[in-house]
């Protein structure tokens, strides 16, 4: 019986963490960036030629996370993608829905943050 318990709680471990999901805008294949990246929250404050490659978006599912971890994961996944930045589109709290504490329903608030992958450019690029 024990073994089925840890088993049990090594799944809601697992199953916890936030989902990080993305759609690539181009087929180009970009080595990951291990050095910082650009954040912007406002795209008119990018002074120089950029192109967009990826929507990023970070879901934490009610489970609790807070906006700064939701952001890191979501320039995490930009670097992987071999971004230079991102530009944060959204960062919502949408209320609704809930979870099952033993018989106790408890109401979740979902933190989402999306953001746009891109990569600079020459300025005579396409």
């Amino acid at each position: 019986m024990k073994k089925y318990f840890n088993l049990v709680i090594c799944i809601f471990i697992l199953g916890c963490g936030p989902s990080v999901e993305f759609v690539k805008f181009d087929t180009n294949s970009r080595l990951a960036k291990s050095s910082d990246i650009d954040v912007f929250t406002d795209a008119t404050k990018i002074n120089r030629p950029y192109k967009e490659i990826a929507l990023v978006t970070v879901d934490d599912k009610g489970h609790d996370y807070s906006e700064v971890e939701l952001l890191k994961l979501t320039i995490s996944k930009a670097k992987e993608l071999g971004a230079d930045a991102i530009i944060v589109l959204t960062q919502d709290i949408q209320k609704g829905g809930g979870i099952f504490v033993g018989s106790v329903y408890v109401q979740a608030n979902r933190r989402v943050v999306r953001a746009t992958a891109i990569v600079y450019q020459e300025k005579n690029s396409p």
